[in-house]
């Protein structure tokens, strides 16, 4: 189960769902705690700025980035324990689809087109992601998203 949520909701997301990994990403410098109930080792951290263009005064997200949230999630979940490319890397869903499921549970969502992108091509999905997703609903912006669960594997 992949659940996901804004920094937010994080509190309401741990008491609903009591998760056993969490992939926190976070601005530069910011810290955040292993949340209560989770191994420090179950915490994985990426600290990277939401732009969505690579600009030199940004740290922005990077093929590295993607890869080792790939290989935390994937590791995890085979186990059966973050959060558009990691369930893009593992449905069986065609990419509209996925999509469709995430606008149904998270009509706010904004996924991070820079993400997007490096994880199209670390998946080898040419566009078909970014294409369904500019093909979907925009995104409606309520002040505080809730959790979800992308449950699509």
């Amino acid at each position: 189960m992949i659940v996901v949520s804004s920094i937010w909701s994080i509190e309401n997301a741990l008491e609903t769902y009591s998760p056993s990994h969490v992939i926190s990403i976070l601005n530069p410098g910011a810290y955040m705690k292993t949340p209560k109930g989770v191994k420090s080792r179950d915490h994985f951290r990426v600290e990277f700025d939401d732009v969505d263009v690579c600009n030199p005064w940004d740290k922005y997200p990077t093929q590295n980035h993607m890869e080792q949230i790939l290989e935390f999630g994937r590791e995890h979940l085979r186990k059966g324990d973050p959060a558009l490319i990691l369930a893009a890397s593992l449905t069986k869903l065609s990419m509209p689809e996925l999509v469709k499921v995430l606008r149904e549970k998270a009509p706010y969502s904004r996924p991070n087109w820079l993400m997007v992108e490096l994880g199209e091509k670390l998946l080898g999905l040419n566009t078909e992601l970014s294409d369904a997703l500019r093909r979907s609903q925009p995104a409606d912006l309520p002040s505080s998203p809730e959790p979800f669960v992308l449950n699509v594997i």
